[in-house]
């Protein structure tokens, strides 16, 4: 078996200012009018976050879970 993908829901337990992370979060997106959450693509490793206001997250394209921390 090889595991090609790791999805994982997070609540951070506070709300999250996505105007204040899209700020500084390098290439996020974030188009409110468009979609609730911000999207952050990290490099290395390969992961994507998507982040609502909420303090939920869900992070996709881990491929083990020391990448998801």
């Amino acid at each position: 078996m090889r595991v090609v993908n790791i999805v994982a829901s997070v609540d951070l337990g506070s709300d999250v200012n996505l105007e204040g992370s899209f700020e500084v979060l390098p290439k996020s997106i974030y188009e409110s009018d468009q979609f609730p959450a911000l999207t952050y693509q990290m490099e290395r490793p390969k992961v994507s976050f998507i982040i609502f206001c909420t303090g939920k997250m869900v992070c996709t394209g881990a491929r083990t879970r020391h990448e998801l921390v």
